[in-house]
């Protein structure tokens, strides 16, 4: 498990990396962010879809942040999937 200290400098190293990424590229984050990102696309709206599920947890606000700072979407609460296909 990693500590608060960790995640900051982990998420802060991430934001100078996707800063540096030219708008017109195309950008693609993959990775095991241990986040639970809830199911609040009212407040999210252009980072989750309809289709997320569970509760928010702390990886999953750092998440949210990151990719709504950057116009990021969490692609897989876009798409309609089997409850069992939803959550690893």
């Amino acid at each position: 498990m990693m500590s608060d200290a960790d995640k900051e400098a982990f998420y802060d190293n991430l934001n100078s990396v996707l800063r540096a990424v030219p708008f017109k590229d195309r950008l693609f984050l993959l990775g095991d962010f241990s986040a639970r990102v809830g199911h609040d696309a009212q407040t999210w709206p252009r980072v989750l879809g309809q289709h997320s599920v569970g509760n928010e947890n702390s990886n999953g606000s750092l998440l949210l942040q990151t990719c709504s700072e950057h116009e990021l979407a969490i692609t897989n609460t876009s798409f309609q999937q089997a409850n069992k296909c939803k959550t690893t």
